[in-house]
């Protein structure tokens, strides 16, 4: 069980890692420190926090990675974070140039090069980067040049689907890219860009989507609250309606009792994604059912402490945003509500 004692010991090991990115890495405990600095009223953890913030600055070129979970992409969304939230003070645009066009010249490799069917690509990683880019600027060229960016790359994501793009993941997973595509083009279509062909596309991705039912729980919930994301925001009945099926043949219990076992409480692929997804739900609007679940008690009793504190290969993989730190804001969320 998680206490005060195996809590200060983490965070004292927390400052031995030097992997970069923000899901699996150094960014994510960043951002941890901060959050959970302001949220505990704990000027420690942001001492902490701008320690770790000034070591990833210093490490910056040594991280050739395109992706968001360990990648340059992820360190350039935290920082865009802390900046817009005033956790630190400084000029976004100046703060990532550099960035940002190492980054462009990463999707220009993508965009231009042909690959192996099964290697797998920042594409997305850099397409959610660019959306976050097109919202913090504000001169109108650089706008422009964003949008038209954001509009080749999900193009190109959807021309080079692969064949496995509609089909199940085992097990649960919260990231899984054909989802999470599409409520990227819900984002995109939001802000306004390419509307029509991303109406289009949606269009075009029914007749097959429309026609999943995953066989796990987990799998079902998540469709659903993606059907419902698109058909809320695109103001489209169909998904809404797509949705509706869906969620008459989700179990919540079983999804928390059956499918996600004890130690299967992590945020990608555990217990706080199904907390997510269903927050995701309630904000939209939509019922969830069987919804007074106690994800807290869940999480604080799960054996998976025992492992974090004995097994040291395992806290080495699992100590940022998509393990420890993840589950820490989680709890330090849950709590603060609490106490509203």
């Amino acid at each position: 069980m998680l206490n005060k004692k195996l809590e200060y010991k983490i965070c004292g090991a927390l400052q031995q890692f030097c992997v970069s990115g923000l899901l699996k890495g150094d960014m994510g405990v960043c951002i941890y420190y901060f959050v959970s600095g302001r949220m505990r009223n704990d000027s420690h953890m942001t001492q902490l926090g701008n320690a770790s913030l000034k070591r990833i600055m210093s490490k910056m070129g040594q991280n050739k990675k395109l992706f968001i979970e360990d990648g340059v992409v992820g360190i350039a969304i935290g920082i865009s974070f802390l900046l817009k939230y005033k956790y630190v003070e400084g000029d976004v645009n100046d703060v990532l140039q550099d960035i940002d066009d190492y980054i462009y010249k990463g999707a220009c490799v993508v965009l231009e090069n042909e690959t192996a069917p099964d290697t797998k690509l920042p594409t997305l990683d850099i397409l959610i980067f660019y959306i976050v880019r097109y919202i913090d600027v504000k001169a109108p060229a650089r706008k422009r040049f964003y949008g038209k960016l954001i509009e080749h790359l999900f193009n190109h994501i959807y021309i080079h689907r692969q064949d496995s793009f509609y089909q199940e993941s085992y097990p649960f997973r919260l990231k899984k890219d054909s989802y999470l595509f599409l409520c990227v083009l819900v984002w995109i279509y939001k802000i306004g860009i390419a509307q029509k062909r991303i109406g289009h596309i949606l269009e075009e991705i029914k007749p097959f989507l429309f026609s999943c039912f995953p066989v796990l729980h987990a799998n079902r919930f998540q469709l659903m609250t993606v059907a419902r994301c698109v058909g809320k925001f695109v103001n489209d009945k169909e998904w809404v309606t797509f949705a509706d099926r869906l969620a008459e043949n989700v179990d919540m219990n079983y999804i928390l009792e059956k499918e996600l076992a004890d130690k299967n409480i992590l945020p990608q692929t555990g217990v706080i994604g199904i907390w997510l997804l269903k927050e995701f739900n309630l904000w939209m609007g939509f019922a969830v059912r069987d919804s007074s679940y106690d994800f807290e008690k869940r999480v604080i009793e799960s054996s998976i402490w025992d492992r974090i504190e004995k097994d040291a290969e395992f806290f080495s993989n699992y100590y940022s945003l998509d393990g420890y730190c993840g589950v820490r804001m989680f709890l330090d969320y849950l709590r603060q509500q609490n106490e509203i």
